[in-house]
This record gives C-alpha cells, sequence and structure tokens, in this order.
C-alpha cells in the first residue's frame, strides 16, 4: 500500500511539473514575440529617414533677397516718380497725343448760301443754249415749239464738225429760236436715243411737243443744206 502511495505522489509531482514548464515556455514565447514586435517597430523609421534623407538648410546659407520678392519669381522693377517722363496733362503713355485746335485757328466760314434753283438746266455753248431733254419737252409744250433734237457723243469727229461750224452761223442761231434746241449725249442718255431709234451720228430729230418725230436729219450737213432742212421742219409742224 504505501509503494502505491509513493507512485501516485510521484506521478502528481511529474504532472505539476510539466504543467510547470509548459507555463513558463509559453511566457518565453510570449516575451519572444513581444521583442520581435518592438524591434521591428524601431527599426521602420529609420529605414524610412535612410531612404529620403531630409536637407537642412541654414539661414546663413540663404541668399539675401529685396522685401517683397518671392524665390523662383522675376523680381519686381521699381520705377521712381522722378525717372517718368514729364507729359502733358490728359496724355497717356503708348498713345499719341491728342491735338487741339484753338478757335481762333479755325477758319471763319460763312454763311450756307444756296445758289437759287434755276426752273431749266442749260448746255451753255457759244450761239444757241441747248436744254436737257426733259426740260425741253416740258418749254416745248408750255410755248408751243417744236423741238430740235441733236442727238451726239464726244468720240463723234462729225457731230464736232457740225457743231463748230453749222450751228455756229448767224441765220441758224436766229432760226433756231423758232425751236426748243435739246442736246442729248448718247453715251449717258442711252434710252431716249432707243426710245426714237437713232442708229447713226450725228442725228437731228425735229419733233413735236407731244413727242411725235415731224422730221430728221441724218448726218453732217453744211450751213445752207441746215437752214433748208429747219424750214421744212417748220413748214410740217405748222
Amino acid at each position: 500500500m504505501q509503494s502505491l502511495s509513493n507512485k501516485s505522489d510521484i506521478n502528481a509531482w511529474q504532472i505539476k511539473l510539466g504543467c510547470y514548464i509548459i507555463i513558463i515556455m509559453k511566457g518565453l514565447f510570449l516575451v519572444c514575440i513581444l521583442f520581435l514586435f518592438i524591434g521591428c517597430h524601431e527599426k521602420m523609421p529609420k529605414e524610412k529617414a535612410e531612404h529620403i534623407p531630409q536637407q537642412t538648410v541654414k539661414s546663413e546659407e540663404l541668399p539675401k533677397m529685396p522685401s517683397g520678392e518671392r524665390p523662383g519669381h522675376p523680381p519686381q522693377q521699381t520705377v521712381k516718380s522722378e525717372e517718368l517722363p514729364k507729359m502733358p496733362s490728359g496724355e497717356r503713355p503708348g498713345h499719341p497725343p491728342q491735338q487741339t485746335v484753338k478757335s481762333e485757328e479755325l477758319p471763319k466760314m460763312l454763311p450756307e448760301e444756296r445758289p437759287e434753283p434755276s426752273p431749266q438746266q442749260t448746255i451753255k455753248s457759244e450761239g444757241i443754249e441747248w436744254l436737257l431733254f426733259e426740260d425741253g419737252l416740258k418749254k416745248a409744250k408750255v410755248e408751243n415749239k417744236p423741238l430740235m433734237v441733236h442727238f451726239t457723243a464726244d468720240w463723234c469727229s462729225w457731230c464736232k464738225k457740225l457743231e463748230a461750224e453749222t450751228f455756229k452761223n448767224q441765220e441758224v442761231i436766229s432760226l433756231s429760236k423758232s425751236f426748243v434746241s435739246v442736246k442729248v449725249d448718247c453715251d449717258k442718255e442711252i434710252e431716249i436715243a432707243r426710245k426714237f431709234q437713232v442708229r447713226g451720228l450725228p442725228t437731228i430729230l425735229f419733233i413735236s411737243p407731244e413727242g411725235n418725230v415731224i422730221h430728221q436729219v441724218i448726218g453732217y450737213r453744211p450751213t445752207e443744206a441746215f437752214l433748208s432742212e429747219m424750214k421744212t421742219a417748220l413748214s410740217k409742224s405748222s
């Protein structure tokens, strides 16, 4: 019986010893894990610091800059008021000066004068006074006279010969007062030339106050021949 009790005591002691060993090993394991965690936590800032070193610059090493300037920006240039050019009042830099004119320098203008409008526009020449077609037609109706219409152009040499010789004759001028004399420039008054079917120059048409052709002369005529044509036109109009 005593031997059995001794054996049971030994087994209980062994079990307790095994439990103590297990507890001690667990404690050691936890201590190792704690040391590993602390060691890793201390190494991380050092590695970061070695990877990106922080550069510090002393204040004595910085370049001295005037007040109001910033690094990386162009310096602001200030101009003293004494260095600016003196400009007259009312002018701006970069703009042309404004020129003012005194009222005394302005030319004195006379009051507006308007010539009295003449009821009829005439083409001046030595001898016969020629009217424009519309004015001549109105005058012919008022005075009940036939029209002597001279169709011409600047380039027509025979027209110029007719005007220089035949129309300067005093008998022709005197007899022309029995007509209302009209001159038509075919280059400028094309519609009138077309209306009366003028095909050659010079052409002289004798027209009634109603606008009907009563006699015509085509081409140049000397003085005596043209006087005969004028008398024929008068006889047809009466």
